[in-house]
């Protein structure tokens, strides 16, 4: 087992459920890690890409990322959402729905799940700059996983505000939360153990316990 101290970089998570389960599974490996949070998503993506962090959790597959990450097994799976205005109840269905609206989308972040195209999307740095926008109405709707924003300490605000409401989208495709490292990089052996571990985590009931004592009734799916 590989016991070197990594850096893993978060997207500005420091606590709850989704960073207590990849602790356990580096625990369970016996990967020593420090938690940092070195700033947005997408320098955090440039830091791991060069090799000056280990790894980054939280991270969406998609190909475009594929040529420069090594992946681990993907840690759990999550609900895509639609986030506007109550005073401008949006009716979604389709993603064409989205296309006459103004999106607001974060820098860094992965939508090919949404099945939106990036020039659709007003790319702003961190979700402070989207909840300013959303509530101004220079933004009609943000899109985001539910577990996401219920977890994120930068995200509450989404869920606590009554003027702002969310519904799913079900017309995109789940997407999956996975560890990254740089690809061929010094900690790319290092997902082996992680996904071993990973697999006994998930299997003992253990991450679905972690899972629960923050999200409550929503449910875990690996």
């Amino acid at each position: 087992m590989d016991s070197e101290n990594r850096n893993v970089s978060t997207k500005s998570i420091f606590s709850g459920p989704r960073i207590d389960i990849v602790l356990e599974v580096f625990r369970q490996a016996s990967i020593e890690v420090k938690l940092i949070n070195d700033g947005p998503w997408k320098r955090c993506l440039h830091d791991v890409s060069l090799g000056y962090v280990d790894f980054a959790m939280g991270a969406y597959f998609d190909e475009e990322r594929a040529k420069v990450f090594d992946f681990s097994d993907h840690y759990n799976t999550l609900t895509p959402s639609v986030f506007f205005l109550a005073s401008k109840k949006l009716n979604i269905t389709k993603v064409e729905d989205l296309e006459k609206l103004h999106g607001c989308g974060i820098s860094g972040y992965s939508y090919s799940h949404y099945k939106i195209q990036p020039e659709k999307l007003d790319w702003t740095p961190d979700y402070g700059s989207v909840y300013r926008k959303l509530i101004s109405g220079r933004c009609d709707f943000l899109l985001e996983e539910l577990e996401s924003v219920v977890d994120g300490e930068n995200t509450k605000q989404f869920l606590h505000n009554p003027l702002i409401q969310h519904i799913p989208a079900n017309w995109a495709s789940a997407p999956s939360s996975y560890i990254i490292t740089q690809k061929n990089g010094k900690s790319s052996a290092a997902l082996k153990d992680f996904n071993r571990s990973l697999k006994i985590v998930i299997k003992s009931g253990r991450a679905a316990k972690l899972w629960k004592e923050g999200m409550g009734d929503l449910v875990y799916i690996p």
